[in-house]
């Protein structure tokens, strides 16, 4: 039987009916209550900010006059820029790197098991947001610009877009098999194909070639000794010279890139030096709290049996600063 403070309930037909309309008002008011919730936030959203739970890179502040908006989130918001921006530009290869890369950051955000999944990184590189954009199809509020400030432009964005369904590839990979350090990088002089290369067995010893490898080119199929083709190479490398003017925009690049990786690296370290003394925090709590489980107290009464013992809470508390030591090993 249902039981209220304010109402007593019974079993005779009226108090059923006074039952079932008192679960009726209250379900219609949660509906109401939703139904203006997403009102209002399809409006807010309508206006350019973002209702929904802040991603990876983002935290809600109070902005005077504007309410609750996404703000950046260091470290985590640099991390991100650098995933989206590499990956537009062909840096990071495939999103297999990217999510490789985010693993082994250890300022990015994992899940419960402590893993980056491929489908996370899927979410990352297509979410308008990141580029200060905000949208929700399901309440018919389509694409439009965001109040907050995007991580990287739109531009980047759709480059990112593009990357995905295929319309732009990345650089061509490397081939990193010492034998043949041209493959790929030197073009049929017929057809401009990159040149593949083999080894061919002969009689008495195996020879490396290069060769062409399209069908219909004049040199299809035509090896090329690769001493000749590498020392040809050679040759040409040694009578090359940049201009002035390429190796000052080089030299530019290189600081400015120095300049990025030192800033990021500096907060890194910042921000893994806050997760220490949190974690040392933390490890005190426990400790204190060990001290007074571990201190005599009044029997509790017997009748009360989810009581926990005090040698399973202070194993509790030592698995957890054995799990926090773990976390110190590994941020050092």
């Amino acid at each position: 039987m249902l039981e209220s403070p304010s109402i007593e309930f019974g079993e005779d037909p009226d108090s059923i009916l006074v039952e079932n309309l008192l679960a009726s008002v209250s379900q219609h008011q949660r509906q109401k209550n939703g139904e203006q919730t997403r009102n209002r936030m399809r409006a807010r959203i309508q206006n350019g900010y973002f209702v929904f739970q802040a991603p990876v890179g983002y935290k809600y502040a109070r902005v005077s006059g504007r309410g609750k908006m996404l703000v950046r989130d260091e470290p985590a918001a640099s991390v991100v820029q650098d995933a989206l921006e590499g990956y537009a530009s062909g840096r990071y290869e495939n999103q297999a790197y990217v999510m490789r890369m985010l693993q082994a950051d250890p300022l990015f955000p994992k899940d419960a098991t402590g893993i980056v999944r491929h489908q996370r990184v899927g979410i990352l590189l297509t979410n308008p947001v990141y580029a200060g954009y905000v949208e929700a199809p399901s309440w018919g509020v389509s694409l439009r610009p965001g109040q907050h400030e995007g991580l990287i432009s739109w531009q980047i964005f759709q480059r990112i877009q593009e990357r995905i369904s295929g319309a732009t590839y990345a650089p061509r990979q490397k081939n990193h098999n010492e034998d043949f350090p041209l493959r790929g990088f030197v073009a049929c002089a017929h057809c401009g194909t990159p040149l593949t290369a083999c080894w061919s067995k002969g009689t008495h010893a195996r020879h490396p070639y290069y060769l062409c490898p399209k069908r219909g080119c004049e040199a299809y199929s035509k090896s090329i000794r690769r001493a000749v083709i590498e020392a040809e190479f050679e040759a040409m490398l040694r009578n090359v010279q940049p201009t002035e003017t390429l190796f000052k925009v080089a030299t530019r690049m290189f600081r400015e890139l120095w300049t990025h990786r030192l800033a990021q690296g500096q907060a890194q370290a910042k921000a893994l030096g806050a997760q220490l003394v949190r974690i040392e925090r933390d490890v005190a709590k426990l400790l204190e709290r060990i001290l007074d489980a571990s201190v005599p107290s009044v029997p509790s009464v017997p009748s009360v049996p989810s009581v926990p013992s005090v040698p399973s809470v202070i194993g509790a508390y030592e698995a957890r600063i054995r799990k926090l030591e773990e976390e110190k090993l590994l941020i050092a």
